[in-house]
């Protein structure tokens, strides 16, 4: 298996976490006031800041538990760079793929699950790749 059940409920759990985040802010917004690409940029640091936050406070309840938690996300995006893919998987993995594979030859390494600032880029490259494939 790629990742523990533990890393993959913790991951749910961080998703739930932030589709309510996202639906909050959405609800605050005036959509006509922002354009998109800041919209997207700006969505993406708050969801960044957010998890740095809940990982800050994991690493100081049960340092054991994040330290698997960041070790088996590194393994896993490192694999998913290097093109290690299930054979059976998905249009939207193999887009991340895609995309993960990018942000590592424009950092020139892959990205680190533990920084910041690698998330947001991988966020960012995500929402880009999206806004690509959109019909005009």
């Amino acid at each position: 298996m790629w990742i523990s059940q533990t890393t993959l409920g913790t991951l749910l759990t961080l998703g739930g976490m932030l589709e309510a985040l996202n639906l909050r802010r959405a609800d605050s917004l005036d959509a006509q006031s922002t354009s998109g690409a800041s919209l997207d940029a700006s969505f993406v640091e708050m969801e960044q800041a957010y998890v740095e936050s809940v990982l800050c406070g994991w690493a100081r309840s049960c340092a054991p538990r994040h330290n698997r938690l960041i070790v088996e996300l590194d393994r896993l995006l490192l694999a998913v760079a290097n093109g290690l893919l299930p054979p059976q998987c998905s249009s939207n993995v193999r887009r991340y793929a895609e995309v993960l594979c990018s942000v590592t030859r424009a950092a020139g390494r892959c990205p680190r699950f533990a920084i910041c600032a690698d998330r947001i880029s991988i966020g960012r490259a995500l929402i880009l790749e999206a806004r690509q494939r959109q019909p005009a």
